[in-house]
């Protein structure tokens, strides 16, 4: 919600328009209607940052992102008009590179043996005690895909009797993501090695 209150402006001695108070809520659809040099065009300034009024305040929440298309555009004349249209998406285009950047990066580490994708799957995994470095226990698995350094991984979990849920808070598997064997037969022929993989606790 934007709200405007007690809004005064004042070119010289003569006032362009005072005392003006308004609520925007959001999904509000408002037409400002006036005639030339009513000050519908310093009214939005005011509203985007551009111009200060010359009393009364205007309250924007933080996260109110305000857009604003100025009467007379001020364009580059070394421009191409596609061009100058891609800079309404400037952020989505910096946030796609940055997503590139991250993929290409995970996919270029050397910190993990990547022979670990082809050489686990089908085998036995132990698990060492933490405390006593001594083999816990033995798990088959027959499909095997690491993330972070090869400690972890999304794989089959036959031995257990449910997924999903909450289980995983108090039940989990040394930090790996358990799944069905069907499911994780079905992803492993979707991934390859450098694929990234988000994990949301």
């Amino acid at each position: 919600m934007i709200s405007v209150e007690g809004l005064k402006v004042e070119f010289g001695v003569k006032p362009l328009f005072h005392d003006v108070s308004f609520v925007i809520n959001d999904r509000d659809r408002i037409a400002l209607v006036g005639k030339n040099g009513a000050g519908k065009s310093t009214m939005l300034k005011i509203l985007c940052g551009l111009q200060k009024p010359t009393d009364g305040v205007v309250a924007i929440p933080n996260e109110t992102t305000i857009g604003y298309l100025p009467q007379v555009m001020k364009l580059q004349d070394d421009t191409t008009v596609k061009e100058e249209t891609r800079k309404a998406f400037a952020h989505n285009t910096e946030m796609k590179a940055r997503l590139d950047k991250m993929q290409q990066e995970m996919a270029d580490r050397t910190d993990y043996d990547l022979t670990q994708h082809q050489t686990v799957s089908g085998k036995d995994l132990t698990y060492f005690d933490p405390e006593t470095n001594e083999p816990e226990y033995i798990s088959h698995v027959d499909y095997w895909m690491p993330f972070i350094g090869n400690s972890y991984a999304l794989h089959d979990a036959n031995w257990r009797a449910k997924f999903g849920g909450t289980i995983y808070e108090g039940n989990g598997s040394h930090g790996c993501v358990n799944l069905p064997a069907e499911k994780a037969k079905e992803l492993y022929g979707l991934t390859q090695i450098g694929d990234v993989v988000v994990v949301h606790q």
